[in-house]
């Protein structure tokens, strides 16, 4: 079987060849300092996004695999930090928890209810709504955010 580059890689510059993709379009996460599940959890995303190559819908699911995490992520931290279970914390409830603890920087508060919409969406809409290439920007942004939360020191001064 012969696998082929999704036909939409052919227009931008930067991905003529896979490694090339690779290194023009795919996040490269900080492994040092991460937990070891996030770590392996961030490896499984960006190989899902290298193979967006040949599959363009892989972005959305690395996107929705990025949330999750983030979701997981941002869990840990509430429990860490205020010393209460998170189970019946939402989504939307932990967002809100993590700007009002500043870990959003102010020129990152634009992608807090971006990230609400969009995680409702694909969790809760029958239809399927594509991102695509826009949310290689959001991917970037959203992995950081969990490098931060994830490597930053709580109020408590633990990781």
């Amino acid at each position: 079987m012969q696998i082929e580059v999704d036909p939409v890689w052919g227009v931008f510059r930067g991905a003529e060849t896979f490694d090339s993709f690779k290194e023009n379009f795919v996040f490269k996460f900080k492994s040092e300092g991460l937990p070891k599940d996030v770590h392996k959890r961030l490896s499984v995303i960006q190989k899902v996004l290298e193979y967006s190559y040949f599959k363009y819908d892989f972005i959305d699911i690395a996107f929705v695999q990025l949330l999750i995490l983030l979701e997981k992520c941002t869990k840990g931290k509430y429990e860490l930090v205020e010393r209460l279970p998170s189970k019946k914390k939402t989504f939307h409830q932990l967002i809100e928890w993590l700007d009002e603890k500043g870990y959003f920087q102010n020129r990152d508060k634009q992608i807090v209810n971006f990230l609400r919409e969009y995680r409702n969406e694909q969790v809760h809409d029958a239809k399927f709504q594509a991102g695509g290439l826009i949310l290689f920007k959001m991917i970037k942004k959203v992995a950081s955010l969990i490098e931060y939360i994830s490597n930053s020191s709580d109020a408590l001064g633990k990781k």
